[in-house]
């Protein structure tokens, strides 16, 4: 199967900077990746900047989007790239157990676990953060944490993907390629 994109694009009328978003396949990969990304372009058409939208960028440029960047990276069935070994790789850093030094501009560790999961996307995250958190990063409940929102998260996942009417013509999309 050669490389392929599903993809919107979305133009923001406040700073005409260009977003695109949806699905990209990469020959190797298992599944297919969801992206978001942007480009901003200076007044004679070139190009500023480019990558991935923060959510503050997306709330001021295109806050219609804005809930989608959470989902960066994540395959089409929710699963973040990584999932359990970044997860793991960060609740070792907020434990104080990692065999990895910390580096100069690194996250704060429990920011970076929460993106890594796409913490309180799921009910079952709740409004007790600190407490799901603190219990998911045992070294022990970690991995069985992980495995029991996957559910959730996919159900999360294709809602938000259903709102931007993307999730349907996504698994149409992805149907046809595996033919």
């Amino acid at each position: 199967m050669n490389n392929a994109k599903f993809t919107k694009t979305f133009i923001s009328p406040v700073d005409g900077s260009k977003f695109e978003y949806g699905f990209r396949y990469l020959r190797g990969n298992e599944k297919p990746y969801f992206f978001v990304s942007y480009e901003e372009y200076d007044r004679f058409g070139r190009m500023e900047s480019a990558g991935t939208p923060s959510e503050a960028m997306l709330r001021e440029a295109a806050p219609q989007l804005a809930g989608l960047v959470r989902w960066h990276l994540c395959d089409i069935d929710a699963r973040p790239m990584h999932y359990e070994a970044n997860a793991r790789y960060w609740s070792e850093k907020v434990r104080g157990v990692s065999q990895w030094p910390a580096t100069a501009g690194e996250p704060d560790p429990i920011e970076a676990f929460k993106r890594t999961v796409v913490f309180g996307a799921v009910a079952s995250d709740g409004t007790q953060a600190d407490a799901v958190i603190a219990a998911s990063l045992e070294e022990v409940g970690l991995d069985r944490w992980l495995a029991a929102r996957l559910g959730d998260l996919k159900n999360a996942f294709q809602a938000d993907l259903a709102g931007h009417e993307l999730w349907g013509p996504a698994q149409a999309w992805w149907k046809q390629l595996q033919a």
